[in-house]
């Protein structure tokens, strides 16, 4: 109880220390270390994600940012959190991809094309759009970024993907493929490889895993 004291009393006068200096990014990062402890684990990750914001390369920051959204999903989507999280893929470090995936995906999955393109189901709808399509989710970086460094188990996203390199394969001699779109394409091949091989690869260790496990009983 006492500790709770404690830390209540630490939240009421770091949110004062942020009235005066709410553009330095540190006075975040103290309101962020008091929350968890008083169960307030998502104002924590509001306020890590605003410490971030406000300066890209702060180590202590991004550790405890990948640490309180490790395995989770958000329900609402944010753009403070987001960008939060694409700096912390950004830092090439303080994260293990699948740790943070469950958590990109749920933000991914609330942005606008994303949605309009997970409901397309006519690969002959999804060509006739192709190039709006590509547009859309070249402003979606948290996707490309994700695509090219884990595999992403998620059905719905896998399928969408797996539609579009299909429809550009076919379609390459008849879209005009600007530069901007490349960032796109070179995504989706690191994608198509860490989800068709390395996923596969390793699902399919698994069940020899197990196999192996349940005759050797």
């Amino acid at each position: 109880m006492q500790e709770l004291g404690y830390l209540e009393e630490a939240k009421i006068y770091r949110k004062k220390t942020i009235n005066l200096e709410p553009s330095y990014a540190h006075t975040h990062f103290n309101l962020a270390i008091t929350l968890p402890g008083l169960g307030k684990t998502d104002e924590a990750t509001a306020a890590y994600s605003r410490a971030i914001r406000l300066r890209r390369d702060y180590p202590e920051a991004l550790i405890n940012f990948s640490e309180i959204v490790s395995g989770r999903r958000f329900p609402q989507s944010n753009s403070i959190r987001c960008q939060a999280m694409e700096a912390l893929l950004d830092s090439h470090t303080y994260y293990r991809p699948e740790d943070i995936v469950p958590a990109v995906i749920s933000i991914i999955k609330k942005k606008g094309i994303i949605t309009i393109i997970l409901q397309t189901e006519s690969s002959l709808e999804l060509r006739d759009n192709l190039v709006s399509f590509l547009e859309g989710v070249c402003k979606v970086r948290l996707l490309l970024q994700i695509m090219r460094i884990s595999p992403i188990p998620d059905v719905e996203i896998e399928k969408a993907l797996v539609q579009i390199r299909n429809v550009i394969t076919k379609s390459l001699s008849e879209v005009n493929i600007s530069e901007r779109d490349l960032s796109v394409l070179s995504a989706l091949m690191c994608q198509c490889y860490l989800n068709e091989y390395i996923l596969l690869f390793g699902r399919r260790n698994q069940k020899r895993f197990t196999i192996r496990k349940n005759d050797s009983r």
